[in-house]
């Protein structure tokens, strides 16, 4: 059992005990060495967008977070790569992880990424 050790901004020690890594995303996820596989169930979120102007013409919107679809329930010792959009509808959430830090190659195209960030409950 690999245990991750958080320490926040206030100085408040979170201890996470992670066991695997489970790739609710469409695409394989690199971490660094660590290549995660898609596991075959995609998470997503419904976005509602409100119209709130315009700018030169173009609109300009607010995203409203609703429903997830395809997350599982949590699991000791399972931590879930999502999508950035899916992590920040459930921040209560602790068990959610998506690619940070972004790796790109040299046409801009994601190939990676080198972190993974979490929701933290302070």
């Amino acid at each position: 059992m690999e245990t991750i050790i958080l320490l926040t901004d206030n100085e408040k020690l979170l201890h996470m005990f992670v066991e695997r890594l489970v790739n609710l995303t469409p695409h394989e996820v690199n971490i660094g060495e660590i290549d995660v596989p898609p596991s075959g169930t995609v998470a997503r979120v419904v976005v509602d967008h409100q119209e709130v102007g315009y700018h030169a013409g173009v609109p300009l919107l607010v995203g409203v977070y609703g429903e997830v679809n395809n997350l599982p329930e949590p699991q000791n010792g399972v931590m879930y790569i999502v999508s950035a959009a899916v992590r920040s509808a459930l921040p209560q959430r602790q068990d959610l992880a998506s690619p940070a830090h972004l790796v790109r190659d040299d046409e801009g195209r994601i190939v990676g990424c080198l972190a993974l960030e979490i929701n933290l409950m302070i």
